[in-house]
C-alpha cells in the first residue's frame, strides 16, 4: 500500500486500541461522520470497506497500530472474532491459529471440533506444534468429542 493511500485510511479511519472499535472521521463522507465502522460477516468477522475495497477489521486494527500488514495471520486470543482490541489480537502462523479454533469447520460431519468419522467409528485427534496426536477411537461422536476436550485442556 502507498503512504497516500495509508494517510487517506488514517484520514477517514479511527481506530480505538482500547475497544477494538472503528468510527469514521470528519474526513469521511458526511452522513458516516463519527458512525461506527463496518459490520459483521457471515463468520463472525467484522469487515470494513475502504476505497472500494473490504478489509478484515483485525487486520486494518493491526495495520493502523504497528503501521506494517502483519507477517502471517491474525490470532483472537479469546477466539471471539469480532473482538478486535489491540491487546487480543497476535501475528501468528497458521497451526497456532487453528489451537484457537472452538468449532469445526464446516465440511466436518460430526460438527465436533477434534473429531472425524473413521470407518463405522468416531475417532478424536488434537495437533500440538505440527504433530497429530491420535487421542482414540470411539463408537458416538459424543465421546470421541469429550476425549478431544480432555485432551486439549490437559495441553
Amino acid at each position: 500500500m502507498s503512504k497516500e493511500w495509508e494517510k487517506e485510511l488514517h484520514e477517514h479511519l479511527r481506530y480505538e486500541p482500547d475497544t477494538g472499535l472503528f468510527f469514521w472521521t470528519d474526513k469521511a463522507h458526511r452522513s458516516f461522520k463519527n458512525k461506527l465502522a463496518g459490520s459483521l460477516d457471515n463468520e463472525g468477522y467484522i469487515r470494513i470497506t475502504f476505497q472500494g475495497k473490504h478489509y478484515q477489521a483485525h487486520r486494518l486494527a493491526w495495520f493502523m497500530t504497528h503501521g506494517k500488514w502483519p507477517n502471517q495471520q491474525i490470532d483472537h486470543i479469546d477466539g471471539k472474532r469480532s473482538n478486535n482490541q489491540i491487546h487480543n489480537l497476535r501475528d501468528v502462523d497458521n497451526q497456532t491459529n487453528a489451537c484457537n479454533r472452538n468449532k469445526a469447520s464446516s465440511n466436518n460431519k460430526s460438527k465436533l471440533l477434534g473429531v472425524s468419522q473413521h470407518g463405522k467409528k468416531w475417532q478424536a485427534r488434537i495437533t500440538r506444534k505440527g504433530l497429530i496426536k491420535h487421542i482414540g477411537t470411539f463408537d458416538t461422536p459424543i465421546e470421541a468429542y469429550e476425549a478431544y476436550i480432555r485432551e486439549r485442556s490437559h495441553g
